[in-house]
């Protein structure tokens, strides 16, 4: 009897028929093992169905779900680093991405086809970062196949797995794979993308005529004076926009940090919303009104000065969408690129005309990792005005493809350290200022602490965990050995006390059952406190007497920025992506568990006996050269500086460049760092 063993990236309606297709030829297999690595609830109960009825014809299936988990598969992979399995994933794409850049020859594209002006820059990298996010997924379930069956010792297997508009591309760079033994299944994806892409645009269109027309019909209908002296003071001076994510509490890190430094009138400062993930609190709605700030929906924002504008914008388009078929048809390459720049030109558009209508001269928000943040820059470089992001994490340039997507006209950066991580990708920034930590006034405030730990008299260790996933550096089983490893010390000693500073609302340590036994008894035994995520980690780590976080991380950074004695247990062997730092904090950087116990342990009784034991001293000047707890005083002069020289009449290059100038002579000049504008 034969034996046949099929993997499936994803369990879906599509794969499931694909594979039943398949099953149902190969008349030589009577026993078939499937395993899958995700699925859908309607995937998998088509998938049941069809084994009863493949059970009648004699076809025997046996079944399992693999949900793997990166550094359960680590010994699998010759580095054993859940770090280095996560980049080598990133440059693949990366080297995926390369090829197909040079092959499709987008510089061509951008000058004759889109005709837009678009700086080659900033459209290059926004192909890269798209196309690499088209091929993740793909890349991913590849590899971590190949990593399963060498674990498993499988030699001999079939692939059922999502086509990829890229898949002989991809196909090239995993040469493990025999490719009579690949079956791909489609799901109409492309077709979709099109589909939304049309009737997005369609309805776009049809809502600009809408705003135009109400706009004028509200104009005939109301002539008093109020209204036209409100418009007109609303726009007097250039505006800052703020995204909102991170909320307006100055006790934590936030979103308007920079503004005591500024000098900027209330009525300058514009807070949007346009992130589900990031809804504006009570608290906060309440703070903008108060401030004499502006608050503006997205959601529910529409032109209205520029409604004519915006709609001629739209309808411009069209001709471009001729120019795009015409060039596709002559180069199949371009379908895919041609799909990405209609929607690049939709939101341009959009935050063209966002930026115009509220007189936004700079637009701050913090570092995503999404290629349509580039939609922004090229929005406000229209509007003569500047785009702005700030380092949000240590981590922010680990990995190449999918680490933060550093477009902006300005970057302001902690420090130093931060720039040759920077360097080794793909950006597009035109000046990087050195700035100190955005947040280091936090680690000079004094708090008022109403947390009943600070008059517990025990050791005290403040954890910070970080977020996880199965394919990522970080992932659950890695967690839980880290939690276990301390849970486990304070259950051996009754004077040690653990204060939980959990990274979000999805890392709650609490949630996760396999530790909820170990954590009662530390409860029951007060041992054990948890703080509210939100609260910041300077707040945080001064409650204790040492910090311990998962990995290389920012909230371990942050805490010795206080002073604290910081212990980065490094479970993932992010050597690779923190080169410096591991080289200049070997005293703080724990990769073994036994060692590291043992070294709390002679800590706690005897801190002496432990030299340099979590003393971050050595590397602090390259991560924040000031330490002085000002620089959200720096950036908001820098802003100054800018809004002074536009409101002068200069250009937004000059203005960007004075400004850098100004920087320069005042906090020196090796913290500025000027690329090609």
């Amino acid at each position: 009897m034969t034996k046949e063993v099929y993997w499936l990236d994803k369990l879906s309606i599509y794969s499931t028929i694909k594979l039943v297709l398949t099953l149902l030829i190969n008349f030589n297999s009577k026993t078939n093992e499937i395993n899958y690595l995700s699925y859908t609830n309607k995937g998998k109960l088509i998938f049941f169905i069809s084994i009863k009825i493949l059970k009648i014809i004699n076809k025997k299936v046996v079944h399992k779900f693999v949900n793997y988990d990166f550094y359960n598969l680590r010994h699998a992979n010759k580095e054993k680093s859940t770090f280095n399995m996560d980049l080598e994933v990133d440059l693949i794409c990366k080297r995926i991405t390369s090829k197909l850049i040079n092959n499709i020859r987008i510089d061509n594209f951008n000058n004759t086809t889109l005709q837009q002006n678009y700086r080659t820059k900033h459209f290059h990298l926004y192909i890269e970062r798209s196309m690499s996010y088209e091929i993740y997924n793909t890349v991913l379930n590849l590899y971590v196949i190949s990593l399963l069956n060498i674990k498993n010792k499988t030699q001999n297997y079939n692939l059922i797995i999502k086509n990829n508009i890229f898949m002989n591309d991809i196909l090239k760079d995993f040469s493990i794979y025999n490719k009579n033994k690949i079956k791909t299944y489609g799901n109409f994806r492309e077709f979709i993308s099109w589909l939304k892409i049309i009737t997005g645009l369609m309805f776009q269109i049809k809502k600009s005529i809408y705003y135009y027309f109400s706009y004028k019909t509200k104009k005939l209908l109301i002539f008093n004076k109020r209204t036209k002296d409100f418009e007109k003071d609303d726009i007097s001076k250039i505006k800052i926009a703020v995204q909102y994510s991170r909320g307006l509490n100055l006790d934590r890190r936030n979103d308007i940090f920079w503004y005591e430094g500024s000098k900027l009138l209330p009525e300058q400062i514009l807070i949007y919303s346009n992130r589900k993930r990031f809804p504006i609190t009570p608290e906060d709605k309440k703070l903008i009104s108060e401030s004499g700030f502006k608050y503006i929906n997205l959601y529910s924002w529409k032109p209205k000065k520029s409604s004519l504008n915006y709609l001629k914008n739209l309808l411009s388009i069209i001709p471009l969408f001729f120019r795009i078929v015409k060039a596709s048809i002559k180069n199949n390459n371009y379908w895919w690129i041609s799909k990405v720049s209609i929607q690049l030109y939709r939101k341009t558009s959009y935050w063209q005309f966002f930026f115009q209508e509220n007189n936004v001269g700079i637009h701050i928000h913090y570092l995503s990792n999404t290629p349509q943040v580039v939609t922004r820059v090229l929005a406000i470089e229209k509007n003569q005005g500047i785009d702005v992001v700030y380092q949000w994490s240590s981590g922010d340039f680990m990995v190449p493809m999918r680490g933060r997507v550093l477009s902006s006209h300005i970057y302001f950066a902690w420090g130093q350290f931060i720039i040759n991580p920077l360097k080794s990708q793909s950006s597009s920034e035109d000046i990087i200022l050195i700035s100190g930590h955005i947040s280091s006034n936090l680690a000079y405030k004094k708090f008022n602490y109403k947390n009943k730990v600070q008059n517990i008299d025990k050791f005290k260790i403040c954890i910070f965990d970080s977020s996880y996933s199965r394919e990522i550096y970080f992932t659950k089983a890695m967690m839980l050995e880290f939690y276990s490893t301390l849970i486990n010390l304070a259950t051996q000693d009754d004077n040690i006390h653990l204060i939980l500073k959990y990274k979000g609302p999805n890392e709650n340590p609490d949630n996760l059952k396999e530790l909820i036994p170990s954590i009662n008894k530390l409860k029951a035994r007060n041992q054990y406190t948890i703080i509210d995520w939100k609260t910041s980690t300077f707040e945080a780590s001064r409650l204790s007497d040492i910090t311990i976080s998962l990995g290389v991380n920012s909230a371990g950074i942050e805490s010795a920025l206080t002073g604290k004695r910081s212990i980065h247990f490094d479970l993932s062997l992010m050597k690779n992506g923190y080169p410096t730092l591991y080289k200049n904090l070997s005293s703080s950087i724990f990769i073994n568990k036994a060692l590291l116990v043992q070294s709390l342990k002679n800590y706690k009784n005897n801190p002496s006996s432990v030299p340099n034991f979590g003393d971050h001293n050595s590397a602090l000047k390259s991560i924040d050269p000031f330490q002085d707890g000002k620089s959200h005083i720096r950036i908001g002069k820098y802003f100054e500086w800018f809004l002074k020289n536009r409101e002068n009449g200069s250009s937004m290059k000059i203005s960007m460049i004075n400004a850098a100038e100004n920087y320069s002579k005042e906090f020196g000049r090796e913290n500025v760092i000027t690329n090609d504008i």
